[in-house]
This record gives structure tokens, sequence and C-alpha cells, in this order.
């Protein structure tokens, strides 16, 4: 797996796993990368390299792959092939990871994926429609559930989607584990809030998370525009992520209805900053739409320091319990 300071949802998903499955395994991480922060993980753990893997793979009693939809994952799949394993599949759509590693690595990785996992008619869809459009429409993971010795899911939903792209996929080795999120300690709000120059008079509404449009961000703006909210001098809101072009366009629109002063892009944050702001702010909102068979940790994040948030039943967050989020419907209009 990926760990921090590796930036990937799945580097923190694994910093917190760790040390509770250490009471029940011995445990060496196998990582791809110069350095690793977690400082219990580099205290309590062998950090071992890829080389060191492949020349010890006979040792280990369980191999636990944590397989996820970006370039943090780009050396898993020719392991897993030569070192089979079971396979958390935080993400069910792969297509991206094997997007970049054809345009990176060897240009031939995406048509042998749509063709082995989708058949004839997905390079065809390929060919008219383009790149873009056919890692959007197709997963692209065949073979790695295919060399999986099992498979760990967070929802259901991932389930539903192997069945609609694999018909005779069998699924008695997958299981469903719900995504964790470790309970925070209590923090001060007000100590929050004077860490980050936040004034206690304020409304604080956040997202959190990578900026794009999956996430929404765009609309979560337009509605905050077209309210009442954007006139009020105490409300502020703040996206705690970086965004690319992406966010760079909210920043344009930001800066036409002249709400500099009370909307912010943070830009990437370090993982105390962003504590801070989870421990600060009065109110979430975490939407999705296109979703790739993916559990929002930073909806779980929101949840666990307590924090009323608004969500739209896409994918996974659909399987949240209606008393604990406020949920939209999965389509839903700005107003």
């Amino acid at each position: 797996s990926p760990l921090p300071p590796e930036k990937s949802g799945i580097s923190d998903y694994s910093s917190e796993l760790l040390p509770y499955l250490a009471k029940h395994y011995d445990i060496e991480v196998i990582v791809d990368q110069e350095k690793v922060a977690d400082e219990w993980i580099s205290k309590n753990l062998p950090i071992r390299d890829v080389e060191y893997f492949k020349a010890n793979a006979n040792r280990y009693d369980r191999i636990l792959y944590h397989i996820g939809n970006s370039i943090f994952h780009k050396h898993m799949l020719s392991l897993l092939e030569d070192y089979p394993g079971v396979v958390v599949l935080h993400d069910f759509y792969l297509s991206g990871l094997i997007n970049w590693i054809h345009h990176t690595q060897d240009g031939n990785s995406l048509f042998k994926e749509l063709y082995r996992s989708h058949g004839y008619s997905a390079l065809k869809f390929l060919k008219e429609k383009g790149i873009e459009e056919a890692i959007w429409k197709y997963p692209c993971n065949l073979n790695i559930l295919q060399n999986a010795r099992g498979i760990i899911v967070h929802s259901e939903f991932s389930k539903k989607l192997a069945k609609e792209f694999y018909s005779k996929v069998n699924l008695d080795n997958w299981y469903v584990i719900p995504h964790l999120r470790r309970l925070p300690e209590k923090r001060d709000k007000a100590e929050c809030r004077k860490r980050l120059g936040i004034s206690e008079k304020d409304f604080l509404i956040c997202s959190f998370g990578i900026l794009g449009p999956t996430k929404q961000n765009h609309r979560v703006l337009n509605a905050f525009i077209k309210s009442n909210l954007s006139k009020l001098d105490n409300v502020k809101l703040v996206f705690v992520g970086e965004g690319g072009d992406y966010g760079q366009d909210l920043i344009n629109t930001i800066k036409q209805n002249n709400l500099q002063y009370k909307v912010k892009i943070t830009g990437w944050v370090d993982d105390e900053t962003y504590k801070l702001y989870l421990g600060a702010c009065d109110m979430a909102v975490q939407l999705r739409t296109n979703s790739r068979g993916e559990t929002s940790g930073t909806v779980l994040y929101c949840m666990a320091y307590g924090v009323p948030t608004i969500v739209n039943a896409n994918g996974s967050m659909a399987e949240l319990p209606k008393d604990a989020v406020y949920m939209l419907e999965d389509i839903f209009k700005d107003e």
C-alpha cells in the first residue's frame, strides 16, 4: 500500500488500519516510495521495498494488496500476477491507472486491458469515442479480479458493479468490510478556529478532498452564490483540498462574484491542518457523481468529527444511514 506522505486517501487509510491489524499479525509493509512519514509505522513495522518483496514473497503467510485508481499502485499489477494475494479494492474502476501506465510505460496497456476485460466492442468504442470516454465507461479491472485470491470492497455498490460488468464473475470470495475511520480525539472548536484564523462568530461551511468534476464542487459554489448565505458577512465557504485547472475555474468564478473574502480554496494541506478544519467547521457538503465504486473517506471523517454533513445518494454514499447525514437525491437541483 502507499503510505504517508503520499498524497493518497489509501495511504491515510492504511496508516489508520495498520496499528489494529498488527494486533493479529506480524506485518511487513511493502512500499514503492522514498520514505514513510508515519511515526507509528516507522517505529513498529519493518518497511521493505519491492525488490525485497520479490526475493522473499514465499516467506509470507498472507499478501494484502491495497489497490486504487491512481499512479500510487502502478507497481502492484505485475506483482499481483506473480505473487497472488487478497486485494482490497478501494476503487472498482481502475481504468485511470491503466491509462497512466499506457501513456507512460508501454503504449499498449489500455488496448490490452480493454479487450481482456470488456471484449472487442470496448475497443470499437475506444476507436469511435476516444480514450477519455472509454476510461469513463469501462473499469478495465478483470485481470486484477482474476489474479486475486479474494476481494475486499467497502460497499455493496462495488459488488453491484461487478455483476453489471461481468455477469459470470463469482462473488463467493468477495467480502464487504465497511470503510474504517478511527474516531478522533476531541478537539476544542474555539482553539481550532483560533489556529486557523477563523472568527468564533463565523458560520463555516467546508467541502473536503481533492477538487474535481466528480466531486461537484462547482455546484456547491453555484448553490452558495445563489443563496442568501453569500450575502451574509459571517458565513464562509472553504474547499479544503487542491484542484488543478478545475480549481482555477472555481477561483475565477469566485473573483467574478467578488467573494474572495468569503470563499477560499486551501490547496493541499497537511494532516494537522485538515483536522483543524474538521474541528472548526459547522457544516460539510460532500457530493459525488459518476461513482467509480470508491467509498468517500472524507464523508466518514466529517461524521467521525460530528459535523452535520450534506451528501447525495451517489454510489456507496446511498448506503449511509439516512438519519446520520442529510441525503439529497443522487440527481439533484442546485436550488
